[in-house]
């Protein structure tokens, strides 16, 4: 009886750089992988902490009122929840905000705002733009992205089967 390493009778590649399970240059393409996936999540993390402060959302506006009073502030777009003679309150998906504003959406529309935030807590609305079509308009995206999903399943299902624990090219 002989001992040591399996034979190549084992399913075991002697010479690694060859054309076996481990191939020449393999972990310098992982490497190079992971490093650009660092890169990208440290760019992403950095544009996150940049827009958020220059393009700040009501929340953070609500948040410290004297900090981002006089900054510019976009709502896309918000339900109206109420409307009287000195403007209208718009609920997105950060809160509720008081516009002032000439225009005067009936409560239960959609509406883009520009303004400028004040102080006090409200939004002085530069532009408002009623959106009546913007719930034809979501379902129309949600069914656009639910047809490619189904799409790429389709074409996942054609090219690969699981098998053995695993997912196998089909023949």
């Amino acid at each position: 009886m002989k001992f040591g390493l399996p034979g190549p009778s084992a399913n075991v590649t002697e010479d690694l750089t060859g054309a076996g399970p481990i191939v020449k240059g393999m972990g310098m393409r992982i490497v190079g992988g992971l490093a650009a996936v660092a890169v990208f999540t440290l760019l992403c993390w950095d544009a996150s902490v940049r827009v958020s402060e220059a393009y700040p959302n009501i929340r953070r506006c609500l948040s410290d009122p004297t900090k981002y009073a006089g900054r510019d502030v976009w709502i896309i777009p918000g339900k109206v929840t109420a409307s009287d003679a000195e403007g209208f309150i718009v609920r997105d998906q950060h809160g509720l905000v008081r516009v002032r504003s000439t225009a005067r959406p009936d409560p239960g529309e959609y509406v883009f705002v520009h303004g400028v935030f004040q102080p006090g807590g409200t939004l002085e609305g530069r532009a408002v733009r009623v959106n009546p079509r913007f719930r034809a308009e979501r379902a129309g995206v949600i069914g656009c992205s639910l047809a490619v999903l189904a799409v790429f399943a389709w074409m996942f299902h054609r090219t690969f089967a699981w098998r053995d624990g695993a997912f196998h090219v089909r023949a």
